[in-house]
């Protein structure tokens, strides 16, 4: 699959949006240059292929946009294309085994019917047609077995499914890819596409805690912006502002990213917000950009603006 991915890339590249992504984008990975919604599509029609599984233990991560594609992908995922690819590899499996059991009864009766040539006694003949008879039943009885086998092995699978679900192979594959992002595209873009994670939020929220004290830049800004996509509504809002409290601040896309959350703060849960900034909680370049950015913000009231205005920092 790589390598049709990698045509698929050469076709969709186009040069002046490539000019342009690395100007905006401070990236150590080659840029091809395809647009958002060309790598949407093929991340849907690679989360939904019958190879999901080969893709998604044996994709390629050379260039920015290979990372942007396995995320996407990802977040596409849904456990019946899953289970699916898994039942086929079964089938296949058990059909290798049915070819192979029919080519050894062949081999089986052919010698015995070599056997039943060179005997010239009529009793014999007639009890080699009885062990014929007898193997017949013998060989019904295990495709009887093979098939019940094959019945429980399908019900097995089923359950497997339900006890390691879809979001369990999510982490299982986001959490290496989060280490090789290395520009704050590869995070926003990726974090903010995994619509899975509002069905189980303090699942979530618990397996990427450790995030928060990574030395990594891009990988504290990916616990940030989880935040920011997920948990500033009324339940989580003040565990959320005790988070971005507490990660260490001095990293350009780190701070950022918590500007930009707690402006987002102010927008949706303003009177939980709006005391961090009175108490100045946080950096002067954090303090001071939160301030910049709902300025610039059509969602928050000139009101609100002109008053935030007071609070911003010349110390």
């Amino acid at each position: 699959m790589n390598n049709l991915i990698n045509e698929k890339f050469k076709v969709l590249a186009e040069s002046d949006y490539k000019a342009f992504n690395e100007k905006l984008i401070p990236t150590n990975y080659k840029i091809f240059g395809i647009r958002m919604p060309a790598l949407r599509k093929l991340a849907k029609e690679i989360a939904t292929d019958n190879n999901i599984m080969d893709y998604l233990n044996n994709a390629e991560y050379t260039t920015y946009e290979h990372i942007l594609l396995y995320g996407l992908v990802l977040g596409y995922l849904d456990e019946k294309s899953l289970c699916k690819q898994s039942l086929n590899k079964q089938s296949l499996n058990e059909q290798s085994l049915d070819e192979q059991s029919l080519n050894e009864r062949s081999l089986n009766e052919q010698s015995l019917d070599e056997q039943s040539l060179n005997k010239q006694s009529l009793d014999e003949q007639s009890l080699n047609k009885q062990s014929l008879d007898e193997q017949s039943l013998n060989e019904q009885s295990l495709n009887k077995q093979s098939l019940n086998k094959r019945s429980l092995n399908e019900q097995s699978l089923d359950e497997s499914f339900l006890r390691e679900p879809l979001l369990e192979t999510v982490f299982h594959y986001l959490d290496p890819l989060i280490l090789k992002f290395d520009n704050w595209a590869h995070v926003d873009t990726i974090i903010s596409s995994l619509k899975i994670f509002k069905k189980q939020p303090t699942k979530v929220l618990a397996h990427f805690l450790p995030l928060k004290t990574h030395p990594g830049e891009f990988t504290k800004r990916s616990f940030i912006v989880l935040l920011m996509t997920y948990f500033l509504e009324q339940n989580y809002i003040d565990s959320t502002l005790k988070h971005l409290t507490q990660i260490e601040q001095g990293q350009y896309y780190v701070d950022m990213a918590i500007a930009w959350t707690l402006c987002e703060g102010l927008v949706k849960q303003y009177q939980k917000t709006i005391p961090l900034l009175q108490q100045q909680a946080f950096s002067k370049f954090v303090h001071n950009k939160t301030i910049q950015k709902a300025r610039e913000s059509y969602r928050i009231p000139s009101k609100t603006k002109e008053y935030l205005k007071r609070y911003t920092s010349n110390e």
